[in-house]
């Protein structure tokens, strides 16, 4: 049967990762052989006899196997065939190990293994119940009987329980498979109250809470699974996505780290599991874990490709959380990982490759490397919008504004709905002074879709100039978004127009420490234009910003009318 994991189905994109299912009941059983029909099969050895004779035990042994092959779910395995593997295997007597390994040899899911010995009503068992697939063990201790028969009859009594637990988590994980999250919920629950420690249904109980995103729970289940099993690969690496998923980043690279211990040399895991991780967002930590194989792999194309595009996504993130001096180290590797590939691979390299290689060198400053990567693009993918777009962005942040309008009218010729490919265009009209070509473009956009919907795009592109404290391009941007804008949105624009004003004539006011009339003048116009975006918002922080302004204000007449000679 199939073995549910956490990376089956985090994302659409995320594989099906298929291995052999560890417990027994549920999905289809393995080939039934000698009259054992659709049953699961259960290996009972002869006990070992502590004290007792040794035809005690074997008669133990024979009577389980008939009540348990008079089960309609279970049957014993023959002695015949157990003989039969026991010779063709050089095994002489079985034990607790021994028995498991002939079990998974002769397609037995199950191994019921015990001693026997004097004691209590006559004799004494200490029995293992083991699944074989899971590991999950249930001990049966001071079964007790008169007689050979009654002990095996309280064996029996017990074992039944046991083998309805163990099937409840099996069930569990069927139905995980099928993606029915509260009904493998209930079942691990149900075999959780028989078997407190099934590793089988705890990490079906995990698994199903981190698909119902109740990730608390999940993380909290996976590491109670872990003090069961510390080196439950599966668990380790659910317990790294749970925490990687609740922002734990340190504590996720935990899990990893500890996952990847057991792989240690094993790229391909290493690369897998970075892959898993990245889903869930943390990309920070997918690189963290592809770091300690940078010094071995740098022959290994396929690792650099792959490292340089985890390193740029995590140099983007860190950059976007405002630290641009840690970014650097991210981007610096990336762009180590991309030469070596371009050196190996630069003709059969896609446009995507591309497309980051360029991204990173933008991110980098490095403006004149980046614009001879996007010209080779254009010329090898010259049907590619999204090669187009990136060169256009380039061209824009270099201030060519009319070359940025030509590559964003290539891409639109290509894709007429490439995303707001005219509200670019627009934008790069604007700063060449075509402002008749840029309205145009800006009334298409809005008639392909909606007013407000140009304005959220115009306002999403101000997100980076606002943060990089870019006030004159934040202000360019906010100024066209407010025009297309409505209600809350118009209201949350107003105000970081009118932030970007008053940050500039701030700039200039503070810049003015020879009290120069002209300075002030120049102050004095941007916080006058400063007030009415901020008197229109009802961003809370706008009255305080008002406040300011007019003190500048105040200071700035005062400047001027010094200026004037009183």
């Amino acid at each position: 049967m199939l073995r549910y994991v956490p990376r089956a189905l985090i994302g659409a994109a995320a594989a099906l990762s298929v291995v052999a299912c560890a417990g027994a009941g549920g999905g289809a059983a393995s080939a039934p052989t000698e009259g054992g029909g659709s049953r699961y099969r259960i290996l009972v050895p002869t006990f070992e006899a502590q004290g007792a004779q040794p035809a005690v035990a074997e008669r133990v042994a024979n009577d389980l196997r008939g009540m348990i092959s008079g089960m309609a779910t279970h049957t014993a395995v023959p002695v015949r065939e157990l003989r039969g593997a026991m010779r063709q295997h050089d095994v002489e007597q079985l034990d607790a190990v021994s028995a498991r390994q002939i079990a998974q040899l002769i397609n037995s899911q199950q191994v019921l293994w015990g001693t026997v010995q004097p004691g209590g009503e006559g004799f004494v068992a200490n029995v293992t119940f083991t699944d074989v697939g899971s590991g999950d063990q249930i001990e049966i201790e001071g079964a007790t009987g008169a007689n050979p028969r009654q002990l095996a009859q309280s064996i029996f009594q017990q074992l039944e329980s046991s083998i309805q637990g163990i099937a409840l988590a099996s069930f569990c994980n069927d139905y995980l498979a099928s993606q029915q999250f509260d009904r493998a919920l209930e079942n691990c629950e149900r075999a959780l109250e028989i078997v407190p420690q099934s590793t089988l249904a705890l990490y079906g109980m995990a698994t199903a809470l981190f698909h119902e995103e109740r990730f608390d729970e999940a993380l909290a289940t996976y590491e109670r699974l872990l003090t069961v099993d510390p080196t439950h690969q599966d668990a380790l690496l659910g317990a790294g996505l749970t925490a990687s998923q609740l922002d734990q980043s340190q504590q996720a690279l935990g899990y990893y780290n500890r996952y990847l211990e057991l792989n240690p040399g094993d790229i391909t895991i290493r690369m897998r599991v970075a892959g898993d991780i990245a889903q869930t967002g943390d990309v920070v930590s997918a690189y963290r874990v592809l770091e300690p194989a940078l010094a071995e792999n740098t022959d290994n194309l396929d690792f650099q490709q792959y490292l340089a595009q985890v390193a740029t996504a995590a140099g983007q993130r860190v950059a976007e959380q405002g630290d641009a001096a840690a970014s650097r180290q991210y981007f610096e590797t990336a762009l180590g990982a991309y030469d070596r590939v371009f050196a190996a691979r630069g003709d059969d390299l896609d446009a995507g490759v591309l497309r980051q290689a360029i991204a990173v060198n933008m991110e980098m400053g490095r403006e004149q490397e980046a614009l001879q990567l996007a010209e080779q693009a254009t010329q090898r993918f010259a049907d590619d919008a999204g090669v187009w777009s990136q060169y256009g962005s380039l061209l824009s942040r270099l201030n060519r504004h009319a070359d940025a309008a030509r590559a964003l009218t290539r891409v639109i010729q290509i894709d007429p709905q490439f995303e707001n490919a005219h509200i670019r265009r627009a934008l790069a009209y604007m700063e060449a002074g075509q402002r008749q070509q840029a309205l145009r473009d800006l009334e298409v956009a809005a008639q392909g879709g909606n007013r407000e919907q140009v304005a959220q795009a115009i306002y999403s592109m101000a997100a980076a100039p606002l943060r990089a404290e870019r006030w004159s391009e934040a202000e360019t941007l906010l100024a066209m978004a407010h025009g297309y804008a409505a209600g809350t949105t118009r209201s949350d624009i107003a105000f970081y127009w009118g932030v970007s004003l008053y940050r500039q004539a701030e700039a200039i006011a503070r810049a003015n420490t020879q009290g120069r009339a002209a300075d002030a003048r120049r102050a004095l116009a941007i916080f006058e234009r400063a007030l009415p975006r901020l008197q229109e918002s009802n961003n809370p922080g706008a009255a305080q910003v008002v406040g300011a302004a007019r003190e500048y204000i105040a200071n700035q007449q005062a400047i001027i009318q010094a200026a004037r000679g009183g």
